[in-house]
């Protein structure tokens, strides 16, 4: 008598189906958690910028505009090395709006720490 050992194809393909639908349901969490954790990075260096530029705003009495991360770098010794997004920061004397541009959207802060956010982004906590 002959015994057969192994796998039916059948039991390889619920296999797969199986892999397959489990998969498709954990993907789309791990890209989020990666968004998020991203943004939570980005709201990090803004408030970082906050400090910076209140620390330069009372030494010599004016905000300063940069216009990209380097900028930033180099004038506030702030650091904004978030992959997925693009800081700046407009000013006037009294007051300046610092932005991380990301491809969901913008997340903002001002001189006060208010946060603000357009597109998909969600402004954290100030």
């Amino acid at each position: 008598m002959k015994t057969n050992k192994g796998f039916t194809l059948i039991e390889i393909l619920i296999t797969v189906l199986i892999l397959a639908v489990l998969g498709g349901v954990a993907v789309p969490g791990l890209i989020k958690s990666k968004q998020r954790g991203e943004a939570s990075q980005a709201a990090a260096y803004l408030r970082t910028i906050l400090t910076a530029e209140k620390m330069y705003h009372a030494k010599w009495g004016t905000y300063m505009p940069y216009l990209n991360s380097a900028a930033i770098q180099a004038g506030l010794g702030a650091e904004t090395k978030a992959k997925s997004y693009a800081f700046s920061v407009a000013a006037t004397p009294t007051t300046f709006t610092a932005t991380a541009t990301g491809s969901r959207g913008t997340l903002t802060i001002n001189e006060t720490g208010t946060f603000g956010a357009t597109g998909t982004e969600t402004a954290p906590a100030s």
